[in-house]
C-alpha cells in the first residue's frame, strides 16, 4: 500500500506501481499518451494468477477496454525477454 505522497512498487507485484488515493495521474503526460494505464490491484492480479507458460497464445473474448489484456501481454513479454 502507498500511504505517502509518492508512488511505490507494489509489495505483491513487482511490475505494478502503487499511487496514493487522489494522486493527479490523469493529467500526467504518460497517462495521456498511453505510457501508463491505471487499474486496481485486483485487476493486476489476473495476469499473475493466470501463470501462463511462455509462448502461449491468449484470446480475451471479453476485453473492453482491455486493461487486463494489456497487462497480461506485458507480463508475457517480460517473461519472454527474461528467457
Amino acid at each position: 500500500r502507498c500511504r505517502s505522497r509518492a508512488f511505490a512498487r507494489d509489495e505483491l507485484f513487482s511490475d505494478v506501481l502503487a499511487f496514493p488515493p487522489g494522486a493527479p495521474l490523469r493529467r500526467h503526460p504518460l497517462m495521456r499518451d498511453g505510457g501508463l494505464i491505471s487499474q486496481d490491484r485486483a485487476s493486476c492480479a489476473v495476469a499473475h494468477a493466470a501463470a501462463l507458460p511462455r509462448g502461449c497464445d491468449v484470446v480475451d473474448g471479453c476485453a473492453a477496454p482491455g486493461k487486463k489484456s494489456t497487462h497480461l501481454a506485458a507480463v508475457l513479454a517480460e517473461a519472454e525477454a527474461e528467457a
